[in-house]
């Protein structure tokens, strides 16, 4: 809200301030009862809920209920950015975001009067306020009130009668307060598209039961950001966040404090963990080299692919799972270092038995069989050799 000189219209007045001191003007810009309950964002200075910039006019019972939001500038407000001229009975209930000159009412301010507001800055640098970043004078500000314990009234200073805190109760009170006070909301977004709406009540929490469900996404999982839902005095827009799921995870004990012992694979989230449970195991028929609980965390899959660094041995173990206290042989297979088998179900204990196929022994006897061949080849080569010698001898 300016006034623009016909003779240069790029040359706007500033704070009623002519380019010839003989020129007057006589200003009738007036915004009434307008509301604002869209999004805002400025690139750059002066983002109003109402008006960016105010050099002229007059504003009178207006409400800023929109987020008002700067990318790289200075000067927001609920209802005017920057302003020379007066606001009167104005209201604010709105989340702002900037850089420098953030207020309630006005980022800047000249005159401001009998406005209230209840507003949550999400950033800021420097000059902050709940009716006003800052303002020209203090005289001409009067009869401002706010709720909000954290931001005080102007640039970190409240002033009584002038830019006041009030409890949220006091506020309500007040005759002929907008409805917005009143109403406030929790806003699911997922992907862009709203998930679902929770209306309550200034201070009160929501059970997570009331949350809705996260929609899939093919090879993530999601979780809701930033989630607070006690104490509820703000509006929240609570998006969605999509993590990739954990493919692997591994058991915090580990084999010579280096490689984990256990190895699931399955669809789990960063915040899963595997119980690894070592337990005694005594039988006088086998000889148990190690036994094991595990408790899988609940990923929605049946079975799981389980790798188990072993202690000791390789080629010749045995695994053998407990299914309602009957011990039964799985098949293991070695990859690498670790001895790889499928599971049912999250919970199952496990044993490793020295008894199976041990590969040493089998090469062993291999190559015994083989050198008794090569010795009994070459017996009987000498036997052949010396009665040659006797045929001709004769």
């Amino acid at each position: 809200m300016s006034l623009e000189l016909k003779f240069d219209p790029e040359d706007d007045l500033k704070f009623g301030v002519g380019t010839t001191s003989n020129t007057v003007f006589q200003t009738r810009a007036i915004i009434s009862s307008s509301i604002n309950e869209g999004n805002v964002i400025s690139k750059k200075n002066n983002a109003g809920g109402i008006v960016g910039s105010m050099d002229l006019g007059y504003i009178k019972d207006c409400i800023g209920a929109g987020p008002i939001e700067s990318l790289d500038g200075n000067y927001i407000g609920g209802i005017a950015g920057i302003s020379s001229s007066p606001i009167v009975s104005s209201y604010a209930k709105c989340s702002l975001q900037g850089g420098n000159y953030i207020g309630g009412i006005a980022g800047f301010g000249k005159e401001i009067k009998d406005c209230y507001t209840l507003i949550k800055v999400n950033e800021s640098r420097a000059c902050v306020g709940a009716i006003a970043g800052d303002i020209d004078k203090v005289n001409k500000i009067k009869g401002n009130y706010f709720v909000n314990d954290v931001i005080h009234g102007i640039d970190s200073i409240s002033y009584a009668e002038k830019a006041e805190p009030i409890d949220y109760e006091a506020l309500i009170s007040i005759e002929s307060l907008p409805s917005i006070f009143l109403e406030f909301q929790l806003t699911f977004i997922a992907e862009e598209e709203i998930i679902k709406t929770i209306d309550f009540k200034y201070g009160e929490s929501i059970s997570e039961n009331e949350l809705p469900e996260i929609p899939l996404k093919d090879g993530y999982y999601g979780k809701w950001e930033d989630l607070n839902i006690s104490n509820l005095t703000f509006d929240a827009e609570i998006r969605a966040v999509y993590v990739p799921y954990v493919t692997i995870l591994e058991s915090e004990e580990k084999r010579n404090e280096v490689l984990p012992i256990i190895l699931v694979e399955g669809k789990f989230t960063d915040d899963d963990i595997l119980t690894l449970i070592k337990e005694d195991a005594y039988s006088s028929e086998e000889d148990i080299l190690e036994q094991w609980n595990v408790v899988i965390p609940d990923d929605g899959e049946d079975s799981h692919i389980i790798r188990y660094y072993p202690d000791e041995g390789k080629g010749r173990l045995g695994v053998y799972i407990a299914n309602n206290g009957v011990w039964k042989k799985t098949d293991a297979e070695w990859d690498g270092k670790y001895l790889v088998f499928e599971i049912q179900g999250s919970n199952i204990l496990f044993r490793v038995i020295d008894g199976g196929i041990n590969l040493g022994w089998i090469w062993a006897a291999a190559i015994a069989a083989a050198v008794l061949i090569l010795i009994v080849i070459a017996v009987m080569a000498g036997n052949k050799h010396r009665k040659h010698r006797n045929v001709k001898s004769g």
